[in-house]
């Protein structure tokens, strides 16, 4: 089980120090991996970590990017850092929250039924339209 969560740290470590960033979503895919191995190995109920985890793996993930472009010799402008900082910690704060909002609709509505896997499948899909676009945007 820790092998996942280790071998993720490395590629993150090894894609940072190299400068490369495809392995960078890798990376996070190894590392949320290793969370959903232990999830189904404790115990299959609802976990109130995972808003703490979700928004680690946020911040990981744009700091590793963020690693990558401070290479370049491009100056930013003052105050750029602290307001980068201080939207990446709202960002994060505000996924927590969400995900607490969540889990604790969950916990009062019920663990089973229809509404429940049309809500996570949404979420699901959601979330996967911001990686995209959050992609998009990198390219371009």
């Amino acid at each position: 089980m820790l092998a996942l969560g280790a071998l993720g740290a490395l590629v993150l470590a090894v894609a940072a120090a190299a400068g490369w960033p495809a392995p960078i979503p890798v990376a996070l895919v190894l590392l949320g991996g290793e969370y959903a191995v232990f999830l189904v190995v404790r115990d299959p109920g609802i976990d109130g970590r995972a808003p703490l985890v979700a928004a680690l793996l946020l911040v990981t993930a744009e700091l590793a990017y963020w690693s990558l472009e401070l290479r370049a010799a491009i100056a930013e402008e003052a105050g750029a850092l602290a307001r980068r900082v201080a939207f990446l910690l709202v960002l994060a704060l505000l996924g927590m929250l969400l995900g607490a909002v969540m889990l604790a609709l969950v916990g009062e509505l019920g663990r089973e039924g229809l509404w429940l896997e049309g809500l996570g499948a949404a979420a699901a899909v959601g979330a996967l339209v911001l990686v995209l676009a959050a992609a998009r945007e990198r390219r371009a």
